[in-house]
């Protein structure tokens, strides 16, 4: 039985059609894998400095940042669905951002 499902595993890795990687497409994972390792790196210094509260909140601009980064890179146009989903993200974060100040200046 184990031996049988050690089969199905092995003829399901076979089946993948993998291919060589181009040097670009290297210099595309290099990036990013660098770019998430940077990524990281910078979270785990903001985390020592501030609180878990005041960081989360901004984590939500990642996706407008993306969908920037995907417009300028790609040329491709967002659906109008998405430019209320930004409205949404930017206030929800400018409220919370606001709230933490005011809880921050009210405990001082």
């Amino acid at each position: 039985m184990f031996l049988c499902g050690r089969c199905y595993l092995l003829r399901a890795i076979f089946k993948l059609h993998l291919s060589v990687l181009t040097r670009q497409e290297y210099f595309l994972l290099i990036g990013a894998a660098i770019s998430a390792t940077l990524y990281q790196l910078y979270m785990a210094k903001s985390l020592r400095h501030l609180s878990p509260s005041t960081v989360s909140p901004l984590l939500y601009l990642a996706v407008l940042f993306g969908c920037i980064a995907d417009y300028f890179v790609w040329h491709i146009v967002p659906h109008w669905f998405t430019f209320v989903g930004f409205v949404l993200i930017f206030m929800s974060t400018l409220f919370s951002v606001l709230k933490l100040q005011k809880a921050a200046v009210a405990s001082r």
